[in-house]
C-alpha cells in the first residue's frame, strides 16, 4: 500500500487532474510544467536523503516519513486555495516515493526469509500499478470536483502509513551500532560503511553504472512529459 500511495497516487496522479486544475486556478502551460517539475525535484532530493536516514536510524523511519509526506502533500493539494499552496502540496507529495521506496529492500530483508524476498519485492513493486488503477476511475468520477479525489488519496496514504508504522521493523541506536559492527566482520560492509559521496564517486567509475544512469535519465525525461501533459 505504501508504494501505491507514494508512487501511484502522490507522484503520478497530478497529470490526470491538470485540465481541471488549470481551469480552477487559471494556470498557463508554463506554470503547469513548473509545478510538475517541482514534484520531480522533490523526488530527486528525497531519494538522496533516504539512504542517509536508513544508515542513521532504520528503514522504518524514511518509510513512515514518506507516507506522512504523501498524506500531507495530497491533503494540501485537496485544500489548496491558490497556485502557491498547490505547488507546495505537489512538491511535498512528490518527495514521498523518494523517501519511502529505497528502504523497502532493507525492510524486506528484515521481515522475510531469504527464499521469499524476491517474491515479496516483486509484489511491492506492483503497488504503483494499483495506485494508478485507483486514481484513474476516481479522476473520472470526481470530474470538476477534483479536490474530493485528492482527499480520498490522502486518506488512502494515511491508512498505508499507519499500517507500515505497525509492521515495519525498527531498532534502537545501540542495536543499529551492533548491526554495523556485525557487518564489518561479515566482509560485506564496504558499501554500508563508506560515506555516501565517496561511494557515489567510486560507483560512477564503473561504465555499466554510468550507462544505467544515462538510460534512467533519458527514461525520466520522456515519461515526465507524458505524466504531466498527457491529458492536457
Amino acid at each position: 500500500m505504501i508504494v501505491a500511495s507514494t508512487y501511484g497516487l502522490s507522484r503520478y496522479t497530478y497529470g490526470l487532474f491538470v485540465p481541471a486544475i488549470r481551469h480552477d486556478f487559471d494556470l498557463d502551460q508554463a506554470t503547469v510544467g513548473a509545478i510538475g517539475s517541482a514534484s520531480y525535484l522533490g523526488y530527486l532530493l528525497a531519494t538522496l536523503v533516504s539512504p542517509l536516514l536508513v544508515r542513521r536510524f532504520s528503514p522504518r523511519l524514511p518509510i513512515i516519513v514518506g507516507g506522512m509526506t504523501a498524506t500531507l502533500g495530497m491533503l494540501m493539494i485537496a485544500l489548496a486555495c491558490n497556485p502557491m499552496w498547490l505547488a507546495l502540496g505537489v512538491t511535498l507529495a512528490g518527495c514521498s516515493p523518494g523517501l519511502a521506496y529505497p528502504p523497502l529492500s532493507d525492510a524486506i530483508k528484515q521481515l522475510c526469509r531469504a527464499e521469499k524476498q524476491s517474491r515479496y519485492y516483486a509484489i511491492i513493486n506492483s503497488g504503483t500499478s494499483f495506485g494508478v488503477m485507483v486514481s484513474g476511475p476516481l479522476a473520472l468520477i470526481a470530474g470538476p470536483r477534483w479536490q474530493l479525489a485528492w482527499l480520498c488519496f490522502a486518506f488512502i496514504a494515511l491508512i498505508a502509513t499507519l499500517w507500515n508504522l505497525l509492521i515495519m521493523p525498527g531498532y534502537t541506536r545501540a542495536e543499529g551500532n551492533k548491526k554495523s559492527a556485525d557487518k564489518e566482520h561479515s566482509g560485506s560492509s564496504r558499501d554500508c560503511q563508506e560515506p555516501m559521496l565517496v561511494l557515489l564517486k567510486r560507483k560512477l567509475k564503473d561504465g555499466a553504472v554510468r550507462r544505467l544512469l544515462l538510460g534512467a535519465l533519458l527514461f525520466g525525461l520522456v515519461t515526465s512529459v507524458y505524466w504531466t501533459f498527457l491529458l492536457n
